[in-house]
């Protein structure tokens, strides 16, 4: 998520499990290997807002939803997914990031499920001690010395400089100075929370306008004169949020050149030139910054020996390598450090779980993670990565893990299997509750449970069968009763009427029988 400049995050940088105040809150982002769809108009979001409950909609979309409540003047509607509540100035913008670590594809985009036997990339992530930021390594390496994105100066992504983001970043607090920004190597992907580059949000709001006048151009070809208002409330809305965001940036730009004045001197120096015992004393931000910059890289590189390195999925998806290939990696590679820095393998095996309290013991490298997420840990094909006789070296505990998730998987299958027979039987007791009868008390059913439930389902199949039957025959002789009383309604209109019984009356009366024993022939 893209979080304010503002705002007070020392909680979140020692908490994993702390959670942010929405409105310290920019943009938040979304992982998907498909792009979700908004539930009102079943189409890609345009100017996507998510709410307080994680749902995402169009803007014009949510907007039209909350004018239409039974109550005009409230500023909030329930949610059409969870019947949470949806204020207008609680919806925030919303990027959609695509995911594709893996290899299975179809007509619409990459599959996000794993499963075995894709193809999955893999880079190797670094986290320095008990921080909560985790970044794929730099290739930036000099030494033993790491140069982690966090401390690099963040590149800007329009307008700003580089003394924009450096002035940023020595104005946070110590503990939020490690935050990193939207322009921080793999940070969209990776990381949690990051601050939003000068002319990032201008970015996000300008590509919200484009998908806006798209949609604005569709409704008024399918003549939609309804939804027109909502456009256009929407991208008022949008305006008055990227002005907001322009005057935001102006003013950081004021407040850092006005510190960037106040510190061209060091106390002091004006006395020492007044009285001529030193030349003209500059001291400059950038000499400041640098010696800050130095300070900052020491102090990493005295952090290297409490490093965490793991594998994590190239997208940032929560999927990581089995401790057990990273053990064969280590003894492969000698060291953490010496890891390959991206990996691409066949997957061998999966357990997709969510991240428990007793987990996070047992895999501290993962501290960073926030409870109840979910998480995928993977087993990998190492005979391309590692040496022949480093698998052979592992061979009794590689053997060992297949022989356990092999156990595991036909105890997976007899789970299911077991599910699907009491859906069946729970089938079959209610066809019984309906009033049929399968079989008597002294059939012999077989041992085997699928036979005896196909049994059963034959003699089901019969006795219906039979009750149709019997059915028919029932409504057979009641068509043939009914038409005969009507045979018989039509003689008695003959009666009625005076015919008499001469020789053209007799011929109607053969005709009447004829057509009555055809009748019941037809029935």
């Amino acid at each position: 998520m893209q979080i304010r400049t503002s705002g007070d995050y020392a909680i979140n940088m020692t908490d994993a499990d702390a959670n942010f105040d929405w409105d310290d809150i920019e943009q938040v982002l979304i992982s998907a290997a498909k792009t979700p769809t908004c539930p009102v108009c079943l189409s890609t979001p345009a100017a996507a807002r998510v709410a307080k409950c994680g749902h995402v909609f169009c803007l014009p979309c949510i907007l039209h939803h909350i004018a239409v409540g039974d109550d005009p003047k409230a500023q909030w509607r329930d949610c059409p997914i969870c019947g949470d509540m949806i204020y207008e100035y609680d919806l925030k913008s919303t990027r959609l990031l695509p995911s594709a670590a893996t290899s299975r594809w179809d007509e619409e985009g990459p599959l996000e499920e794993v499963l075995v036997g894709d193809l999955i990339d893999m880079c190797l992530v670094q986290r320095t001690g008990h921080a909560l930021i985790a970044l794929p390594l730099s290739k930036k390496r000099t030494g033993s010395t790491f140069h982690h994105p966090t401390t690099e100066t963040a590149a800007t992504a329009s307008t700003g400089d580089s003394h924009h983001n450096r002035d940023h970043h020595h104005h946070s607090s110590g503990t939020t100075s490690n935050i990193p920004w939207t322009s921080t190597p793999s940070a969209l992907n990776f990381a949690r929370f990051m601050f939003p580059s000068p002319g990032y949000m201008d970015g996000e709001y300008n590509r919200d306008l484009q998908e806006l006048d798209q949609a604005l151009e569709e409704a008024k070809q399918w003549n939609a004169t309804e939804e027109l208002t909502y456009i256009y409330d929407s991208i008022q809305l949008v305006k008055d949020k990227q002005k907001e965001a322009v005057a935001h940036h102006e003013e950081n730009d004021e407040h850092n050149n006005n510190n960037r004045v106040r510190g061209q001197f060091l106390p002091g120096a004006s006395a020492a030139m007044t009285k001529g015992k030193l030349a003209l004393k500059h001291v400059l931000v950038d000499e400041h910054n640098h010696h800050h910059d130095v300070k900052e890289q020491q102090e990493a590189s005295s952090l290297l020996e409490n490093n965490y390195y793991y594998y994590q999925a190239a997208d940032g998806r929560n999927i990581y390598l089995q401790p057990l290939d990273i053990k064969i990696l280590k003894h492969e590679f000698g060291s953490y450090e010496a890891f390959p820095s991206h990996l691409q393998a066949i997957i061998t095996g999966v357990e997709e779980t969510a991240f428990t309290e007793d987990l996070r013991k047992r895999h501290r490298y993962l501290s960073h993670v926030p409870l109840t997420c979910d998480v995928t840990f993977i087993e990998i094909d190492l005979s391309g990565i590692v040496s022949k006789e480093t698998l052979e070296f592992f061979d009794d505990e590689l053997k060992a893990r297949m022989e356990r998730r092999k156990e595991e998987d036909e105890k997976d299958k007899e789970e299911e299997e077991g599910t699907e027979l009491a859906v069946k039987e729970s089938l079959v007791s209610e066809d019984t509750d309906h009033g049929y009868t399968f079989g008597s008390s002294h059939e012999t059913w077989d041992d085997d449970e699928e036979e005896m439930l196909q049994h059963v389902l034959r003699l089901s199949a019969a006795e219906h069968q039979e009750q149709m039957e019997r059915d028919n025959s029932m409504l057979l002789t009641a068509v043939v009763e009914e038409q005969d009383r009507d045979i018989h309604e039509t003689y008695d209109t003959y009666d009625t009427y005076g015919y008499d019984d001469d020789d053209d009356g007799y011929a109607e009366q053969d005709v009447w029988d004829h057509n009555l024993t055809r009748r019941r022939r037809k029935a």
